[in-house]
């Protein structure tokens, strides 16, 4: 019985014009009021900006063959700007919707090369295994940026995926783009640019060895994975501490403690928020009442891992940041 081909899960978009939303915004309102301004009529609300985004909604879910993936992934589409291009992930989704929480795994592992390193240099170091890789649409033969595409053996669970990305990023050399690295990364299939460069090259090495770097939990833990470990053992202690400090009645301690608690636990991050009438959104709470501008909008990261503390939206026109047992005290 021969053995079946097999295929890695992806999901396609088109992308749609972008929109203009703000007169629904209450800080557009107000501002318009301000100035004078008559508030815009009700069809007037959302205006097409004359760019476009990508669709958060998938066209198609399907699962390629090798052949079909090479196939996508070297052939170029004309396009006045990128965002014009269709895009693609290489994902398996929960539910038809682009977003991190929907992931469940992750077929191929794509890194965005664009510091200007010899796309055929970074191939070289990944010889060993089929992939492919594309010139994007913003590279030029002086400063060349390119798109590796590597399936992988088994899905990646999106759990894991962090490690696999640094694992990935180390054999690349460190030329992998930091901000391409989360699953649920949205990229633009191959269009020609401005500078006309369209490069694409298969590298099959024959016999299907796809790259296969299990079993998961033996890749090193990322940095991230690291900080929120040791902040996990930091919060046990402070709980510890807190509960002895309560029992002798040093109120002036707990309060210090419990400012210390907020800035390494997600647990009492994400308690907090919703305790303020925010909502958990993915890894940030979200919608809490901005003491500055009085919108709904401070956020906070739930890992403490970056910045600690909570801010408002709009850094331009309100500004706000604060700690979060600042925020506590100012909500009670």
């Amino acid at each position: 019985m021969p053995i079946p081909e097999p295929t890695f899960a992806c999901c396609f978009f088109e992308p749609v014009p972008h929109t203009d939303r703000r007169a629904r915004d209450f800080g557009y309102k107000a501002r318009r009021a301000r100035d004078g301004k008559p508030s815009p009529a009700r069809n007037e609300r959302v205006r097409d900006l004359g760019h476009w985004i990508p669709g958060r909604r998938p066209v198609a879910q399907v699962g390629l063959t090798w052949a079909a993936l090479c196939q996508g992934l070297t052939r170029f589409r004309q396009a006045e700007c990128k965002s014009k291009a269709p895009g693609w992930m290489p994902v398996t989704l929960s539910r038809p919707h682009r977003c991190g929480d929907a992931v469940l795994s992750v077929s191929c592992l794509v890194l965005d090369i664009d510091d200007g390193t010899d796309p055929l240099v970074v191939s070289e170091r990944w010889r060993d295994w089929p992939h492919i890789w594309h010139s994007s649409w913003s590279s030029s033969l002086a400063h060349p940026k390119a798109r590796l595409v590597v399936p992988l053996a088994e899905p990646c669970p999106v759990e894991v995926f962090p490690r696999l990305w640094r694992h990935a990023q180390e054999r690349t050399g460190g030329a992998g783009d930091e901000q391409a690295k989360d699953a649920s990364r949205y990229f633009f299939l191959p269009a020609v640019g401005p500078a006309g460069d369209c490069r694409a090259e298969v590298v099959d090495t024959g016999g299907g060895h796809w790259y296969d770097p299990r079993p998961w939990e033996s890749l090193p833990e990322t940095p991230e994975e690291i900080a929120l470990r040791e902040a996990a053992q930091e919060a046990a202690r402070l709980k510890e501490d807190m509960l002895r400090r309560r029992e002798a009645g040093d109120v002036a301690a707990l309060d210090r403690m419990r400012a210390d608690l907020l800035k390494v636990d997600p647990g009492e991050r994400a308690a907090l928020g919703v305790a303020l009438g925010g909502r958990v959104t993915g890894s940030k709470v979200k919608g809490v009442v901005c003491p500055g501008c009085g919108r709904p909008s401070v956020w906070w990261p739930l890992s403490p891992h970056g910045y600690p503390g909570a801010m408002c939206e709009h850094q331009g026109s309100c500004g706000f940041r604060v700690w979060l047992d600042e925020l506590e005290r100012g909500g009670r």
